[in-house]
């Protein structure tokens, strides 16, 4: 099939009792793809994943979001840049208010120029 699956993590509460769900969720997702990447909202710069989403739409593969909660914004800027198709759960679109007592500054800077950017 060709495909690739990215997978963007919703963000941890620094107080969550970890459970196995999310690793569930996960593991699923990985059974529907030839290839599969979890990113993190803490990831960093998303340049490096743009590459390669460039090199396999350079190759004809299928590429698949998912995003949850605040991996929802990285995953939407993907979805409009690329054209990917999206399935967002539980989408966090306003992280840089609801979970402004969690994020850094720096963080929060990083999320609105993303949002800028999918906007323009």
């Amino acid at each position: 099939m060709n495909s690739l699956g990215i997978y963007f993590a919703g963000f941890k509460h620094p107080n969550a009792i970890e459970d196995n769900s999310k690793k569930q969720k996960y593991e699923i997702f990985k059974t529907l793809f030839d290839e599969t990447i979890k990113v993190d909202y803490n990831d960093g710069p998303i340049e490096k994943l743009e590459l390669l989403i460039e090199k396999y739409i350079s190759e004809n593969k299928k590429i698949y979001l998912l995003g949850f909660s605040i991996g929802s914004i990285k995953s939407l800027y993907l979805h409009f840049k690329y054209d990917i198709p999206i399935l967002l759960i539980n989408p966090s679109f306003f992280p840089e208010i609801t979970l402004q007592a969690y994020l850094s500054q720096s963080e929060i800077y990083y999320i609105i120029n993303l949002k800028i950017k999918f906007s323009i």
